[in-house]
C-alpha cells in the first residue's frame, strides 16, 4: 500500500515536471520559458555558483551561465533542446512507474485503459503532451 502512494506521488511529479517543462519548451525564448518554470514548478530550476561562475540549471542541463568576474554571459542556444531532453527522461521513468502502478493497483476497468492508450501515445513524440495531460485527470495533478 506505500509503495503504490509513493510510486503515485511519483507518477504525479513526473506529469506535472514534463508537461511544465514540454510547455516552456514552446516559449518564443529562454527568458519567456524559464518564467513559465518559475511560475508552475519552480523547484525545477537550481542555481549553483562554482567560484565565481553562477550557473542556471535544471536537473544535469545549464541554460545560462553568468561569469561574474568577467562579466559575460552565455546563454545555450539549445535550451529547447535540453528541455525536452529532461522531459523524455522524465517520461521514461514515468512509463515504468505506469506500468507498475497499472498491474499492482485495481483500476476500474475504463481507468485502465486509460492509462494504457496513453502509455501508447508516450511512445510518440507528437502525441506525448496531450498523453501526459490525459493522465492528470487519473493521477489528480
Amino acid at each position: 500500500m506505500e509503495r503504490d502512494a509513493a510510486t503515485k506521488s511519483k507518477i504525479k511529479r513526473l506529469l506535472m515536471e514534463s508537461i511544465v517543462l514540454m510547455e516552456a519548451a514552446e516559449k518564443k525564448d529562454l527568458a519567456e520559458a524559464l518564467k513559465y518554470i518559475t511560475d508552475h514548478a519552480p523547484e525545477l530550476l537550481q542555481v549553483s555558483m562554482i567560484g565565481r561562475v553562477l550557473i542556471v540549471v535544471t536537473s544535469n542541463y545549464p541554460f545560462i551561465q553568468i561569469d561574474l568576474d568577467r562579466k559575460e554571459v552565455r546563454i545555450w542556444e539549445d535550451w529547447r533542446e535540453r528541455l525536452l531532453t529532461k522531459a523524455r527522461e522524465n517520461i521514461k521513468t514515468l512509463s515504468r512507474g505506469l506500468i507498475s502502478t497499472l498491474l499492482s493497483t485495481n483500476w476500474e476497468k475504463e481507468t485502465k485503459e486509460r492509462i494504457r492508450k496513453a502509455l501508447e501515445a508516450l511512445d510518440r513524440e507528437e502525441e506525448q503532451l496531450e498523453a501526459l495531460k490525459s493522465l492528470t485527470t487519473i493521477f489528480n495533478v
